[in-house]
């Protein structure tokens, strides 16, 4: 258990804003918080990290895919320290997905084809609006609130790009997505094999980001409705508190 290594801040640029630098303290306190428990020498908090991560596997997951199909994507009417809190909820399951499929990944030696994710499918509809399959809108209606550096609030989201940029974007795809997908692959509610429980792990992990884009989208939104009723000409260089304050 202790050589599990949870992934550490890998979707934050290498020096974000002061914005976004209130989501890395979040994802910072979560990661610590379960790392305690992961190198914890007390028997209880141990005893219970496992059988948490044996709930998961078998049951917890498919819990968490149910959650998720009934969470919407419409933040308009929240503020942003309630987003925050959201965030900060939904990423402490993301982080407790990862410690699992590290977990899964450390003690299992079989093989297992990587899903087709949300990821993969946002590369198509990338390829597919550079070779005019699909319209713009259709490719902000669903990939929209995604970024380059998605969790980076001062990065633009591709609803905000120009027709100019959405097509230089969408060239950047050389390689053909695997085409035969019509849609991302789900969660396998068959969990007996290990393989598929890795799989469906991994599955998670990009749905659940997904979903997480759509929270991070509309605190921009407020922050950019904020600095524009108030005046301020870079916003992304204020801390977090600023825009607290003005709500």
């Amino acid at each position: 258990m202790n050589n599990i290594q949870i992934e550490h801040y890998s979707e934050f640029i290498y020096n974000p804003s002061p914005l976004s630098m209130r989501l890395v303290e979040i994802v910072a306190s979560l990661t610590d918080e379960y790392n305690e428990k992961i190198q914890s020498k007390n028997m209880f908090i141990k005893g219970r990290l496992i059988t948490d991560i044996e709930y998961y596997k078998k049951i917890g997951h498919k819990e968490y895919v149910d959650e998720l199909q009934k969470k919407g994507t419409n933040y308009e009417n929240h503020s942003i320290a309630k987003l925050l809190d959201i965030f900060k909820n939904d990423y402490k399951k993301i982080i407790f997905n990862n410690i699992v499929l590290a977990s899964c990944l450390q003690h299992s030696s079989c093989e297992f084809s990587l899903p087709f994710t949300y990821e993969d499918y946002k590369n198509k509809f990338l390829f597919d609006l550079s070779h005019r399959v699909i319209s713009e809108d259709t490719f902000k209606r669903m990939f929209g609130h995604y970024a380059l550096n998605a969790f980076e609030l001062q990065e633009k989201r591709f609803r905000e790009y120009s027709s100019k940029e959405l097509l230089q974007l969408a060239n950047l795809v050389k390689k053909q997505p695997s085409f035969h997908k019509k849609k991302p692959d789900v969660v396998s509610p068959h969990t007996s094999k290990e393989e598929t429980v890795i799989q469906n792990l991994l599955i998670l992990r990009e749905c659940a980001k997904y979903h997480v884009l759509f929270i991070i989208d509309q605190m921009r939104n407020n922050i950019c409705a904020i600095a524009q009723k108030n005046n301020i000409k870079n916003p992304f260089i204020c801390s977090m508190d600023v825009f607290l304050k003005e709500e």
